[in-house]
Formats: C-alpha cells, structure tokens, sequence
C-alpha cells in the first residue's frame, strides 16, 4: 500500500487548473493509493474531483460548512483512496485563540479483510497553546480506534519540538509509530526537519519513504510512504 501525504499550498489567487492536474498525475504517476491533501481550496477541489472522477473516492468536509465564511480561506483535508470508504467523518479541532478553524478528516477502508481507520489533518500554525490543544483532541480521538490507524498530516511542528515529542511519545503508548524521514518537507527550512508527518500502527512494515521533491506547485513536499500490513 502506497500511501502518501502533501499540503497543496492555498495560492487560490493565482490559481490555474495545471496545478490540480499536476496533483492528479502525481497520484498517479506514483500509484498512490491513499493520499491525504491539505489546503484545498474550492477551485482546486472542484478541478481535482473532476479528474479524478470514478478512478478513486474522496471524502472530508472543509472547514466552515458554508463558503459564504473566509471563501480565500476555506480549506479542506480530504482523503483519497483507491480503496472503498465505508464511512467517514470530518472533526473540528479546538479553535479558540487559533486565526482559523481547524479539522481533521477521518476515513475507514477495507484492506486485506482489515478495517483501517485514516485521519488527515492541518493544524494551527502559530500559536502553541492552541497546537498543544489540537494534538490532545487528536489523540483523544485516536486512542478510542479500534482500528489499525493511519494519520498524516501537516502538523507546523518539528520531531524535535517538546509538544510534539510528547504527542510521539502518547501515540507510540498505544502502538502507533511515528515514521522518522530525516529531511525537510517545508521548502523554506533550511536544517532537516519534516513538519508533515505520518504515523501508522505497529500492524504495517515500513519498506520505503520518500520526500518527493520534484513537484513545483507548492511550499511543502510531499511524502511517500510504501507499507505492507501484516497478516
């Protein structure tokens, strides 16, 4: 299972349908089959769901229900998946003191006879306080899974920063492992260091991960990881 996660970049400003169809032939390209995106705003969101059609299923709801509300702003962190959703559900994240709303999409596939649950989210970027908040609501969220877990994300926080240590810390308790990539994935660091994550359950076999760097269309790169589950 190839499974891969990328912050688009919300340039909706400067938006042209070539970046929704980059995104679709590196889906493809890279036989992706699951991907979480963030930062989508509606154009992309209306381009990408038309290419890509019945090829794969996409779910997540953006972050305010009604467009009327920060239009420029109003993004969505969909999952997309070669593999049936047999349900999903999109939270909200605490937002008090945070600029913007926060969320994270959850869906749930079959694979090799197993429910596995994924999560895709893009958390607050500045203020600490709030971070720390968001990763409780998401592992309160995640310890109550009985489901092997998928979670990727753009988190805005380094391994190596003390509130996301402590969430690695909680999530490997309850046997879900942080993949380290050792590279940057935000383009403007300039010291190797991923502030888009992944984590899976002990239930999957790492056999590759790659920061993929050869997209042009946004500030981060995306990453690629090729698990095989367990039997």
């Amino acid at each position: 299972m190839i499974i891969s996660t990328f912050n688009i970049q919300n340039n909706v400003r400067n938006y042209n349908k070539n970046k929704s169809k980059e995104i679709y032939n590196y889906i493809k390209k890279n036989k992706i089959d699951i991907i979480g995106l963030q930062e989508v705003f509606n154009k992309c969101n209306d381009d990408l769901g038309l290419m890509i059609g019945s090829k794969y299923n996409i779910v997540g709801k953006f972050r305010y229900f009604f467009n009327i509300f920060f239009p420029l702003k109003n993004e969505r962190n969909p999952i997309i998946s070669k593999y049936e959703i047999l349900n999903n559900r999109t939270y909200h994240l605490p937002s008090h003191k945070a600029k913007y709303k926060r969320i994270i999409t959850k869906a749930i596939i079959k694979y090799k006879g197993k429910l596995i649950s994924v999560y895709n989210t893009h958390i607050e970027v500045s203020n600490n306080e709030v971070k720390e908040r968001q990763l409780n609501k998401i592992y309160n969220i995640i310890r109550r899974d009985k489901n092997d877990v998928i979670l990727m994300g753009d988190f805005n926080l380094k391994k190596t920063d003390s509130i996301f240590k402590e969430f690695i810390k909680k999530l490997k308790g309850i046997n879900i492992n942080h993949v380290d990539l050792n590279d940057d994935t935000f383009k403007s660091h300039k010291d190797r260091e991923e502030i888009d994550h992944i984590f899976v359950s002990n239930n999957f076999d790492i056999n590759k991960k790659i920061v993929f760097k050869d997209l042009s269309i946004s500030d981060h790169y995306p990453v690629i990881i090729d698990v095989n589950l367990k039997d």
